[in-house]
């Protein structure tokens, strides 16, 4: 007969200490095989990126930029060419053929027009940007030695010349008074000056296509901004407007130098220069009259002189 060995009575089994792997499975669950844990673990490891050739980078190096925006490419094709950083903006055409150009692209397209004013907003919302549409451009054109007139035009003035795009482009520099004007006491050079420089651009243009918009927006442009920036709007007045607005004009002096005695220098600087009728004449001399009772010393002899 076959005897099996018994453990002692008083003897114990040993406890089983159950492994770490073991205590975080979930009970129930089903033993994972050695090699199906070492398979999982290698799928959990990011596969190793290619590395672009050589001469696939050679060819991204080589690819031409990405298209330009509709603004830009009218701009390239009428032979301006946008800058970059601190570089000078340049011409290689004459004045009157870039106008021509630029009126062949707009002439009864309107959408046209619209896209490139949306791009040259766009452009200008960088002061950076903005100051160089304000500053002189450089010409290219070999033999095309510009005249001493063409040598103080500007992007921002080119433009203006194109009445497809000007009261619209009008309508953002006035903006850009009234942007950077609250803060301009005049501390600033003028050729830093935003405002100083977008009211250059506006003076004497050869044609204004929609004045009395142009006159509305400085009128309203004036109660935002300094003093001194409010003088040299109304000083500016005569070499901007048309005889259509002179009404329009004369009346908003006139209140305005009720209201500001500050500005009645300036204001009759402006009058003077103004071709008023003799009856318009007349009202502004008895509006005038009342203020040498309290006008300042300094501005004595330029009232006596407008009343004479």
């Amino acid at each position: 007969m076959l005897h099996i060995a018994t453990p002692p009575l008083n003897s114990d089994p040993a406890p089983r200490t159950p492994s770490a792997g073991r205590s975080k499975r979930a009970s129930g669950a089903a033993p994972v095989a050695l090699g199906e844990r070492s398979n999982d673990a290698a799928a959990q490891q990011p596969a190793p990126q290619p590395q672009p050739s050589a001469q696939w980078l050679d060819q991204q190096a080589a690819a031409p930029d990405p298209p330009a925006g509709q603004w830009e490419s009218t701009l390239a094709d009428c032979g301006f060419g946008l800058a970059p950083d601190e570089e000078q903006h340049t011409m290689a055409r004459d004045i009157a053929s870039f106008g021509r150009c630029c009126h062949k692209a707009f002439n009864h397209k309107p959408e046209a027009a619209a896209e490139f004013v949306e791009g040259f907003n766009e452009y200008v919302d960088d002061p950076a940007r903005l100051l160089k549409c304000l500053r002189p451009w450089r010409s290219t054109r070999e033999g095309g030695a510009r005249s001493f007139y063409a040598q103080q035009d500007t992007l921002a003035k080119l433009l203006l010349g194109v009445d497809e795009i000007q009261t619209e482009l009008l309508q953002t520099l006035v903006a850009k008074i009234a942007e950077h004007g609250a803060e301009d006491d005049g501390g600033a050079e003028r050729a830093e000056s935003i405002p100083r420089l977008c009211l250059n651009q506006i003076r004497w243009l050869d044609r204004v296509v929609d004045c009395g918009k142009l006159v509305g927006s400085l009128l309203e442009v004036m109660e935002m901004v300094s003093e001194e920036l409010q003088s040299e709007i109304v000083e500016a007045f005569p070499e901007i407007i048309d005889d259509r607005e002179h009404d329009t004009v004369v009346q908003s002096l006139m209140d305005k130098m009720d209201a500001d005695s500050g500005l009645l220098a300036p204001i009759l600087d402006a009058l003077s220069n103004l071709n008023l009728e003799q009856e318009q004449m007349t009202t502004v001399h008895e509006r005038v009259l009342p203020k040498l009772a309290s006008a300042e010393l300094e501005v004595l002899p330029l009232l006596v002189k407008f009343l004479l």
